[in-house]
């Protein structure tokens, strides 16, 4: 309930958030609140049965695995990444509807959404998938990602009291985020860190 408070009133941004069940993959959206939506929080359902996710997920594991072991890239990208980004396509393909039509409705626009990942969807390039109008979804608007709403609204939070801090009357503060690709062994190695670094 917090998070759809805190985000209700953000202008541009709309979270999506996913939650894997038995039979299904729960979508839940939060919109900013208008007169049209009141009620800041929508949601949406893709009927996917426990073993198909299991079967997507380790497909996943399996093609990710043999990356990371020395394979191909481009033999990864259209025997793993391709398969599972067409088989998830509906959970990118639902927000993104969903967020169209409530654009129509208040004449507002969306220029961010934040992704909360479930289990093994954590692993996978959401924004990539491939929309039936063509494009990725992350070509559309910029999509950003937070392991969980908890920390969503924490960072939130601190931007908040942060953003009230009359910084002429303290000491500066360094923050520093320092990320590293481990390289003790070729397996502990983060797939294309190195490219991105």
């Amino acid at each position: 309930q917090s998070t759809v408070e805190l985000l209700s009133h953000e202008r541009n941004t709309v979270l999506v958030e996913y939650h894997i069940r038995d039979q299904r993959v729960c979508i839940f959206i939060v919109v900013p609140r208008t007169e049209h939506y009141f009620d800041a929080l929508l949601y949406a359902a893709s009927e996917m049965s426990h073993e198909v996710l299991n079967e997507i997920s380790s497909h996943w594991v399996k093609g990710y695995d043999l990356l990371r072991s020395g394979s191909w890239p481009k033999n990864w990208e259209s025997g793993y990444l391709q398969h599972v980004l067409h088989r998830l396509q509906p959970l990118a393909e639902i927000p993104s509807k969903m967020i169209s039509d409530w654009e129509e409705t208040t004449g507002r626009s969306v220029e961010r959404i934040i992704v909360v990942p479930h289990r093994f969807l954590h692993l996978i390039p959401l924004h990539a998938i491939e929309l039936p109008s063509g494009g990725a979804w992350g070509d559309q608007r910029t999509i950003q990602y937070v392991p969980s709403s908890s920390v969503l609204c924490r960072l939130v939070e601190q931007q908040k009291r942060l953003s009230s801090i009359d910084y002429h009357s303290c000491t500066p503060m360094k923050r520093v985020v320092a990320i590293t690709s481990r390289s003790a062994g070729r397996n502990n190695i983060l797939a294309f860190s190195h490219q991105e670094a």
